[in-house]
C-alpha cells in the first residue's frame, strides 16, 4: 500500500506546488497577506479580523479563481485539475446554553458585554454543523449571489466556532484525488483565521490493477517467510534449552524476552 501511495512523489510535491500557487494568487486578488512578520514566530496563515473578512476574501479571491471560465470550462487549476461538484461550506457552532444557573452571580458581565452571562467552560461546549453548497455548475455570478444570501442571512452567527471551505479535486493526467480545505477559525482568544490543508489520494489505491496487487501480495509473501524465520529460530533454541537441561533459565532469560518484544 505505502508502495503505491508514494510511487510518484515528484507528482505529489508538484500538485501541493499547484495549490500553493493558488493559494497565493487568492491572497493577492482579495489584498490580504499572511499573517507574518519579522518575528519567527509569527503564525504563517491567513489572518482575519473577523468572519465578515472571510466572506470578503472568498468574494474577491478565491470563488473567482475556481469559477473563472477558460477553455475546459470553470473549475480548473493550472489546466490539469479539475474541481469535483463544487465547494463545501461547513458550519461548526456552539449551541445555546442555560443562562439559568449561575446567572446572579455574574451580574458584572451584562455590564461588559451587554448579556446576562456566557459560556467560559469551551471543554463542555456542545458543538453542531451544518453545511451549504457552492454549485460549479452555475456561474460565478450565481455563487457569489449565495455568498451575499449567506451574509445578509446571517449564517454565520456568534456562535460560530469554525467555518470550513472544503473542495475536491480530480488530476486525469497524475490518476490523483485532491481534497482541499480551508479552516477559518475563531479562537477563545478572538484570534481569527484560516489554515489550508492539502490532501491525496491516487485513484487506483483501493483497485484490483496488477501493481497494486503484486506489490501487496510480496509484501505479504516476504512478512510470512521472516516470521517463519523467527519461528524456526526459537523453536530451535527450544530444542537446544531441552536438550542441556537450562529449560528454566533460557525461558526467562532478559535478552531472549527482550527480542521477543
Amino acid at each position: 500500500y505505502s508502495q503505491v501511495v508514494h510511487q510518484n512523489t515528484t507528482v505529489n510535491w508538484e500538485i501541493r506546488a499547484a495549490f500553493r500557487n493558488f493559494e497565493q494568487e487568492m491572497d493577492r486578488k482579495s489584498s490580504k497577506l499572511k499573517g507574518a512578520s519579522s518575528d519567527d514566530e509569527s503564525p504563517d496563515d491567513i489572518v482575519f479580523k473577523d468572519y465578515s473578512e472571510m466572506y470578503e476574501w472568498m468574494r474577491n479571491g478565491y470563488i473567482p479563481l475556481l469559477w473563472e471560465e477558460g477553455p475546459q470550462g470553470r473549475g480548473m487549476l493550472a489546466s490539469r485539475i479539475r474541481l469535483v461538484g463544487g465547494v463545501r461550506l461547513a458550519r461548526s457552532r456552539a449551541q445555546p446554553f442555560d443562562c439559568s444557573e449561575g446567572a446572579a452571580d455574574k451580574k458584572w458581565i451584562d455590564v461588559i458585554y451587554n448579556q446576562s452571562c456566557f459560556d467560559a467552560d469551551t471543554a463542555e461546549t456542545k458543538v453542531v454543523e451544518d453545511t451549504y453548497w457552492l454549485d460549479i455548475s452555475q456561474n460565478v455570478s450565481m455563487a457569489l449571489l449565495h455568498l451575499a444570501h449567506l451574509e445578509d442571512t446571517g449564517w454565520i452567527t456568534s456562535d460560530t466556532l469554525e467555518i470550513s471551505i472544503q473542495a475536491f479535486f480530480f488530476n486525469a493526467q497524475s490518476q490523483n484525488f485532491v481534497f482541499s480545505q480551508v479552516e477559518v477559525t475563531l479562537e477563545n482568544s478572538g484570534y481569527v483565521h484560516g489554515d489550508q490543508e492539502v490532501m491525496m489520494i491516487p485513484s487506483n489505491v483501493y483497485s484490483h490493477q496488477p501493481q497494486f496487487l503484486m506489490s501487496s501480495t510480496a509484501a505479504d509473501v516476504f512478512s510470512g517467510i521472516g516470521l517463519a524465520a523467527c519461528l524456526f529460530v526459537e523453536a530451535m533454541m527450544w530444542r537446544q534449552a531441552v536438550k542441556i537441561m537450562q529449560l528454566r533459565a533460557f525461558m526467562f532469560n532478559i535478552y531472549r524476552l527482550a527480542n521477543l518484544l
